[in-house]
């Protein structure tokens, strides 16, 4: 049978402060391909922006996506991912969809692990992109390194710990199609799940405010503790650039409103 395209998303993480397009990057199917932010400043209007372009592009699908929504309830972002998500006509592109919160995580990221390990048995096969967004990394425990991080147990059995299972996803997912976006609120805590080695699977990091220090562990540069205001730097860690940008913002009702009338053809 006719295998379907490989599908090669691109998303925009926010305008140029030069005359130039918007800073965006592709996901390709290579080692690499996921995108860390990392810092204070609430990152959700790159990653809503970044879910309307995956989806945009994604159509006629199919797709997947797995939202874990470490959203707090005295945030914007409580109220934002469900408008976004009902926004999204994803039923209408048949995008399998799963939202897990903190504490009911693990069957979500076995699942998909699970769903990896199938792909990478079936080389050859193209299977339809599947997009992991994991918002507020500090907020799910489950994904911090266990103590038997060394144990010698089968990656297939269910007593493998859900923060190797999640390690699995960063090291495997790309070459098969999935993709993780992650944002974590400081560096100190992002080493509590994603340690230096771990670090190395993921390509595209965006520093935000932060200090020198941690702006040299995440992105091999103290620029990111120069950043004013609105500003952050995208580094790409296979060319071993720095870009600064202006990232999006928050998302407005009126916005997502726009959103939903464009994509479902209003």
């Amino acid at each position: 049978p006719c295998q379907p395209p490989v599908v090669e998303s691109t998303i925009w993480l926010g305008s140029s402060v030069r005359i130039e397009p918007p800073t965006s990057l592709t996901f390709r199917r290579q080692g690499g391909n996921h995108l860390l932010i990392v810092g204070p400043e609430d990152p959700l209007g790159i990653l809503a922006t970044a879910l309307v372009a995956l989806v945009a592009q994604g159509r006629p699908g199919p797709m997947g996506l797995t939202l874990l929504d470490g959203a707090r309830p005295e945030t914007d972002a409580h109220q934002v991912w469900p408008r976004l998500i009902e926004a999204l006509p994803l039923e209408a592109i048949g995008c399998e969809t799963r939202v897990a919160r903190p504490g009911g995580i693990a069957a979500a990221v076995n699942e998909l692990a699970d769903e990896v390990a199938r792909r990478t048995r079936s080389a050859g096969t193209v299977y339809p992109p599947h997009y992991l967004i994991i918002y507020d990394l500090a907020q799910f425990r489950e994904l911090r390194h266990s103590e038997d991080d060394f144990s010698f147990s089968s990656s297939s059995s269910p007593t493998v710990p859900v923060d190797r299972r999640f390690r699995e996803l960063l090291r495997e997912g790309p070459p098969v199609g999935v993709h993780l976006l992650v944002w974590c609120d400081s560096y100190n805590s992002l080493t509590r799940s994603i340690d230096r080695l771990t670090l190395r699977d993921i390509d595209y990091r965006i520093a935000l405010p932060m200090s020198a220090a941690d702006s040299s562990s995440l992105i091999d540069s103290p620029a990111a503790g120069r950043l004013g205001e609105n500003r952050a730097l995208f580094y790409r860690d296979d060319l071993g650039t720095h870009t600064k940008f202006r990232p999006y913002q928050k998302p407005t009702p009126e916005w997502l409103d726009w959103v939903s009338e464009r994509l479902r053809g209003g």
